[in-house]
């Protein structure tokens, strides 16, 4: 038993010490209220989608950028409409925008023209996926769920049909190969099942794969043929890994409602939710932290990674987060550890202590981790220079070893606390 806790808390510290990379605010898109779609080709051209107000009623934009959103140039506008989501196909200039009233634009030459194509819908569409330039999906809906299928580059599009469970619309989906794929959406307002729609042959018929929960599902992403996760309200989390046919919830940092999940590696991925949050799994979503929490972005809505080493990640707001530095090292060369800082009573049994003197005017996220990797607090300290103290409420967690972490811009510190 000894020799299993001790193994124990070394995996925990390995997990904890693996620190965020270095995200930044790329200059701001004059404009826009909110950006709700992010596709990067590679490290330095992307594109992102967004409206000019709060209601999705203003002006929708796409803009572009080929230095990795040092500026962003619009590239298409179009006033009444909504744009909802964007997709790009690999290693070409082809791509696709959807949006309001059944909207479908096309570009060939990497954005700098687009064309609209007929839907056959004026249903509102919020997913696009491609395979290859020729074979792709559009779905969405209000009152019933919206699923069309173009096998010509978006020349035609056709109706699918898909079971009509709970679901009122199609918010997100994925396909693993040319024949198996998954939609997702459910009950906007909560009710119902949430929705997993299955294919196995190109979209000619469908299947409902059980979720066992009750929710709205907003995105889902797959890393391989068999594992994949789904994301939605009230900060959930499913994973899969036997393509679909069972999903396990797994623990978020709190209950906020996230909206985009991607991967950069088979393991490393990232997730972004409505608290202005950005989460980071380092094991293949077996267990999340906050990587982010900053007040420029109240609502994250979008995010893309073009390499393990390069992302970005965007919202309500007129910036985008740019992250630089390998997604799965430790602590970054330029990080030091904190050593003005003081943790009392530890052991402790009701209430820790913490004391920090401040040096700099920089924001302070302060964490807690079981042994089992997860986060069981999480707070993000006041920004200002001097002395900082905080106090923790332990009276609840259950007797044991855990991992308190503090997170500056450029240090960091874990610290093993007992509590007894």
């Amino acid at each position: 038993m000894k020799k299993l806790l001790l193994l124990s808390i070394s995996l925990l510290l390995l997990f904890v010490n693996k620190s965020s990379a270095t995200w930044s605010t790329t200059p701001p898109i004059t404009g826009l209220y909110r950006i709700d779609g992010l596709y990067f080709t590679s490290t330095s051209t992307g594109y992102l989608i967004g409206n000019t107000d709060m209601l999705n009623q203003g002006t929708g934009k796409i803009a572009k950028t080929t230095n990795g959103g040092t500026s962003w140039t619009v590239v298409k506008s179009l006033s009444s409409t909504s744009f909802s989501d964007i997709y790009f196909v690999n290693s070409t200039n082809t791509g696709f925008v959807v949006g309001s009233g059944g909207l479908i634009l096309k570009t060939t030459d990497g954005g700098n023209n687009w064309a609209q194509q007929v839907s056959n819908t004026t249903e509102a569409l919020e997913s696009v996926f491609f395979l290859d330039v020729n074979n792709g999906y559009a779905g969405g809906g209000s009152e019933v769920e919206i699923m069309l299928k173009t096998t010509d580059g978006g020349v035609h599009w056709d109706s699918l049909i898909i079971p009509n469970g709970y679901s009122q619309r199609i918010h997100g989906m994925f396909f693993t190969s040319t024949t198996i794929g998954y939609a997702i959406g459910g009950d906007p307002f909560g009710g119902g099942d949430g929705n997993i729609s299955h294919t196995t042959n190109g979209g000619v018929s469908w299947d409902t794969l059980p979720s066992g929960v009750k929710s709205y599902f907003d995105d889902v992403c797959f890393i391989n043929a068999n594992t994949g996760f789904i994301v939605g309200y009230h900060g959930l989390i499913l994973k899969t890994t036997n393509a679909g046919q069972s999903w396990t919830k797994k623990n978020a940092p709190n209950n906020e409602e996230i909206t985009k999940i991607r991967f950069a590696s088979s393991t490393v991925g990232y997730a972004c939710n409505l608290n202005g949050e950005i989460l980071k799994t380092f094991d293949a979503g077996e267990h999340w932290i906050i990587d982010v929490s900053t007040p420029a972005i109240s609502e994250f809505y979008a995010i893309s990674f073009p390499s393990a080493d390069i992302g970005y990640a965007a919202g309500l707001s007129m910036v985008c987060f740019k992250m630089n530095g390998a997604s799965n090292q430790g602590v970054q060369e330029n990080q030091t550890e904190i050593d003005n800082i003081s943790l009392f009573p530890n052991p402790c049994q009701h209430f820790l202590n913490i004391t920090i003197q401040n040096t700099y005017n920089e924001w302070n996220n302060i964490e807690i981790f079981n042994i089992e990797g997860q986060v069981i607090f999480c707070k993000q300290i006041e920004k200002s220079v001097g002395e900082i103290k905080e106090t923790i409420n332990i009276e609840n967690y259950p007797k044991g070893i855990y991992i308190f972490r503090i997170l500056g811009n450029n240090a960091v510190k874990n610290e093993k606390i007992v509590i007894n």
